[in-house]
């Protein structure tokens, strides 16, 4: 048997969650364009692989910005954080 103190509890959290979660609302995805980096200098065998790519995937993900940020050995674009 519950005590009239937990039933009351419970409609009071029952009829206040509604409020809470009113302001979330999920944000659209992507909120800013995509940025695709290649490791290699432009017009290489992975450039042409990557452009073509990102045309087909504009239509799904909104838009792609290539980056090619070749030297080092690729070194330099695999590890670019920005």
């Amino acid at each position: 048997m519950r005590s009239r103190r937990q039933v009351l509890s419970f409609l009071l959290g029952a009829a206040s969650s509604p409020a809470c979660f009113t302001g979330s609302t999920a944000q659209t995805y992507p909120s800013r364009p995509i940025r695709l980096i290649v490791p290699f200098p432009p017009g290489g065998v992975n450039d042409t692989v990557a452009r073509p790519w990102a045309e087909k995937m504009r239509n799904q993900l909104g838009t792609v910005v290539i980056e090619n940020i070749g030297g080092a050995g690729s070194a330099s674009g695999s590890s670019s954080r920005r």
